[in-house]
């Protein structure tokens, strides 16, 4: 396999990161127990739930969804880490992508990108990314 196809999807996590700040620290408020227990029960539809709560204040409805994908990373010597797979939809973009959350740090890690139903093969679509992610978002605006 040709592994400098997917060196491009750096530049887009970045982008996609930093958008994704605040849902990643929502989501830290979830008790990190009962996480765990829904992914190993495999209770999609409660994790879906948590990730739509954690998205509200960030995101507009729909634009960023629970993938039906999660993980656990827990032993004996270390904090858990928390792999969810999670999408993003919005102005002909689809992202499918991991948001691995740990106890002081976050990361994303794109699976798969497309542009209006084509595979994003290279980095020229980072500031349309970046313009879709804009427009998804919700603005906080400061009271006067």
């Amino acid at each position: 396999m040709d592994v400098s196809l997917f060196t491009h999807f750096r530049e887009y996590e970045e982008v996609l990161a930093e958008s994704l700040r605040g849902v990643a620290s929502e989501m830290r408020l979830v008790d990190v127990g009962e996480l765990i227990a829904y992914i190993r029960t495999e209770r999609d539809g409660h994790i879906a739930s948590l990730v739509a709560a954690a998205s509200e204040l960030s995101f507009k409805p729909g634009s960023l969804t629970f993938a039906a994908a999660a993980d656990c990373d827990v032993d004996w010597g270390g904090a858990p880490s928390i792999l969810l797979g999670l999408e993003f939809a919005n102005m002909g973009f689809r992202v499918y992508f991991t948001l691995v959350l740990q106890s002081r740090r976050a990361a994303v890690e794109i699976d798969y990108m497309t542009r209006d139903d084509a595979p994003v093969v290279d980095a020229s679509h980072k500031e349309a990314l970046a313009l879709a992610l804009a427009d998804a978002s919700r603005a906080v605006v400061e009271p006067a």
